[in-house]
C-alpha cells in the first residue's frame, strides 16, 4: 500500500481535504490508484473463490486477480478513508464480480504486517465467501415481511367487525331501563372486551406497519390531558390524573394515546394497587408519567421487553406486548 499512501500525501500537498468528495469527482483516479496495488501472494483458497486455475492467474495484473477493478472499488475507497483519516484496516461485507461476470458476496479483513514492513505498506487481506449467509439473511427477511404484511392484512380485517360490536353494545346500553341488572352487566362486558380487543388489534396494525416502514403519523396540536384522561379511561377508570395545567403539545394525538394506553395497561395488571398518570410541564416540552407501586421488571429484563411480543411475567392469563 505505499504507492497509495504516498499518492494520499500527494493530495493532501494539493489542498484536498475530503478524499471521499474529491474521488466522487473524480472517479477515474480511483481506477488508477487501484493499478498500483501489487499482491505479493495469495493461498489456494483464494484461487478457488475468485474462479481462477492457479495463483499466478488469480494475482495477476491484467485478470484483476480474476475479479474485476470496477467491483473491488467499493473495498478500495473504503480503504483509502480509512488511510487518510488514521482508522486502520477495514472489515466488511462486498458484492465481487469475477472476470466471468459472476456476482458474489465477499467478507474481507485487512490487517497491517508489522514485523519486517514498513507500518501500513504490507497488508494481508482475509477474504470470506459470505453470498450464503446473505442469500439465507434475504429469505428470512422476506419472511419477516411477509409475516408482517399478513399481520397487517388480518388485523385490518377484523376491525370492521370489531367496530360494529363495540357500536352495538354501546349502542343498546343507551336503553337501560328495558334491561334486567344481569343484561346490563353482560353488555358491560361485552363493550369492554370488544374494547380491548379492538385496542389488541389497533397495536397489532401498529406493530406490523412499523416492521416494514409503513406507519404514518399525523402530527397536531391538541391538549395533552384529555388525552391523557381518555387513554387511561380506556384501561381502569379510578386511574388517578394528576395535571400541572392544561398543555398544549404537537404530536400524533391517536399514537400519543395508544402509547400511555400500553404503559396505563401495564400498571393495572402488574403495578400493585397505587397507580396514577402524571402531566408534567418541563420547558418547551411536556412528559407523561405512569406510575405504581408494582415490583417492576427485573433488570436482566431491561432491554428484552422492548422486543415485540415479549413479556416479563409468567403470570397465566395474560397476553403477552405486542410491543
Amino acid at each position: 500500500w505505499s504507492r497509495l499512501r504516498r499518492w494520499l500525501e500527494e493530495k493532501r500537498c494539493d489542498g484536498v481535504t475530503d478524499i471521499r468528495a474529491y474521488l466522487d469527482a473524480h472517479p477515474e483516479e480511483l481506477t488508477s490508484v487501484m493499478r498500483q496495488i501489487r499482491v505479493r501472494g495469495v493461498n489456494p483458497a483464494i484461487t478457488r473463490l475468485v474462479g481462477q486455475d492457479g495463483v499466478k492467474q488469480a494475482i495477476d495484473q491484467d485478470a484483476a486477480y480474476g475479479i474485476t477493478l470496477e467491483s473491488m472499488a467499493p473495498y478500495v475507497l473504503q480503504e483509502l478513508i480509512g488511510i487518510w483519516e488514521s482508522t486502520g484496516p477495514i472489515a466488511d461485507d462486498f458484492v465481487l464480480a469475477r472476470s466471468n461476470g459472476a456476482e458474489f458476496w465477499t467478507r474481507l479483513e485487512a490487517a497491517e504486517i508489522e514485523e519486517g514492513s514498513i507500518p501500513g505498506v504490507d497488508r494481508v487481506i482475509v477474504a470470506t465467501d459470505v453470498t450464503e449467509l446473505k442469500k439465507t439473511q434475504a429469505e428470512l427477511g422476506e419472511q419477516l415481511r411477509s409475516k408482517d404484511e399478513f399481520i397487517a392484512a388480518v388485523s385490518h380485517e377484523l376491525r370492521t367487525p370489531l367496530t360494529s360490536v363495540l357500536g352495538f353494545a354501546e349502542l343498546m346500553q343507551q336503553d337501560v331501563e328495558e334491561l334486567t341488572t344481569g343484561q346490563h352487566e353482560m353488555l358491560e362486558q361485552i363493550a369492554s372486551q370488544a374494547g380491548e380487543m379492538a385496542h389488541i388489534v389497533e397495536d397489532l396494525l401498529v406493530a406490523a406497519r412499523a416492521e416494514i416502514g409503513a406507519i404514518i403519523i399525523k402530527p397536531e396540536t391538541f391538549a395533552l390531558t384529555p388525552a391523557v384522561e381518555q387513554a387511561v379511561a380506556d384501561v381502569d377508570s379510578d386511574f388517578p390524573i394528576f395535571a400541572d395545567a392544561d398543555l398544549l403539545v404537537r404530536g400524533d394525538r391517536v399514537r400519543t394515546i395508544q402509547i400511555i394506553r400500553n404503559l396505563a395497561t401495564n400498571a393495572h395488571r402488574y403495578g400493585g394497587d397505587q397507580r396514577s398518570a402524571h402531566v408534567i410541564g418541563n420547558g418547551a416540552y411536556a412528559v407523561v408519567e405512569v406510575r405504581d407501586n408494582g415490583a417492576g421488571i427485573p433488570p436482566e429484563e431491561h432491554e428484552r421487553v422492548f422486543e415485540p411480543y415479549t413479556r416479563a411475567h409468567d403470570r397465566p392469563g395474560m397476553t403477552a406486548s405486542v410491543g
